[in-house]
């Protein structure tokens, strides 16, 4: 989501917090890593070169990156760089203890979930604080946060040529999009969609769908969805990607 761990401690809305924490318990209910990122391209092209994900370890990885949009980017530290980073740091440091309360509370409601986990927690603070690159791409994915798929889902959109694009993920993905509830999915999606528009002037927007998953995910959620998307933003082109 855009501005990733800052939505633990800083939310646009209050349900981008909820969104954040969803996700989470989702993965660690699933015991499969989870990632709070932020959407930008510029962060996960140097994430995914530098870091791997192994689905038997339930590590929680909270990430922030320099010159981000959802901070108002370098310019609100006046260009400095060094008050920048401490700002992140910090900032990485209350996400850290926000969700380490939430786990500490979630055990206490899901003991039986718990219980069968055999991994530890880990909290991981990656930081990209000098990564140049030009402001804009080419596309925004969305897709399901599951590990494989949202991996596979990078992997065929690049196969497509495709080499430039924001990712965004939510458990569940376009499932998401189609049915409304009071945790205004669809609207956090929408407007996450509307960031990398205005920020990185994306062309298109690819909607990824999977099989198998343990989101309940249906093809027909994708078809769905993607009317939804294409009548917020008519001037982009909508695909559909099912893998």
């Amino acid at each position: 989501m855009p501005g990733g761990a800052k939505n633990l401690v800083q939310p646009e809305k209050p349900w981008d917090k909820d969104h954040a924490l969803f996700n989470i318990e989702f993965s660690v209910i699933a015991g499969q890593p989870t990632v709070i990122t932020c959407i930008d391209f510029r962060f996960w092209e140097k994430f995914l070169e530098e870091f791997q994900f192994s689905p038997t370890v339930n590590d929680i990885t909270l990430t922030t990156h320099s010159d981000c949009g959802a901070y108002g980017g370098l310019k609100e530290f006046s260009g400095d760089a060094d008050q920048e980073y401490n700002f992140l740091f910090s900032q990485m440091n209350e996400a850290e203890k926000v969700v380490s309360d939430w786990l500490r509370k979630f055990k206490e409601i899901e003991p039986s979930i718990v219980k069968k986990l055999t991994t530890t927690f880990r909290f991981a603070k990656a930081d990209f604080n000098s990564y140049p690159a030009a402001h804009t791409c080419k596309a925004l994915v969305f897709s399901c946060s599951e590990t494989g798929a949202w991996q596979a889902a990078c992997t065929a959109v690049k196969r497509a040529g495709v080499q430039s694009f924001d990712v965004l993920t939510t458990y569940g993905g376009a499932r998401r999009i189609v049915t409304e509830d009071q945790s205004c999915f669809r609207d956090h999606t929408l407007r996450s969609m509307e960031i990398s528009r205005t920020l990185h002037h994306i062309e298109e927007i690819i909607l990824v769908g999977h099989a198998k998953g343990r989101c309940d995910m249906e093809r027909s959620d994708v078809f769905k969805a993607a009317r939804i998307v294409e009548e917020r933003f008519p001037e982009i082109r909508v695909e559909v990607l099912v893998i």
